[in-house]
């Protein structure tokens, strides 16, 4: 299903701007930091997205 490959990609691309949010509070670059949280929440409003289409699915389908 492509939903769930999209979900798959955004939970991936998620994860690994986590790691380099962490890489940057380590070095102190806030800024990245800052830039990063902003990209985090992009891809949380697309998974919410992404949730709602599949919910939708499930009724229409009646899974």
């Amino acid at each position: 299903m492509i939903l769930k490959e999209i979900k798959e990609d955004l939970i991936s691309e998620a994860e690994l701007i986590i790691y380099q949010m962490k890489a940057a509070q380590i070095n102190a670059d806030f800024e990245t930091v800052n830039d990063k949280a902003n990209t985090l929440n992009d891809i949380c409003r697309k998974l919410e997205f992404v949730k709602h289409e599949e919910e939708k699915l499930y009724r229409e389908f009646d899974f």
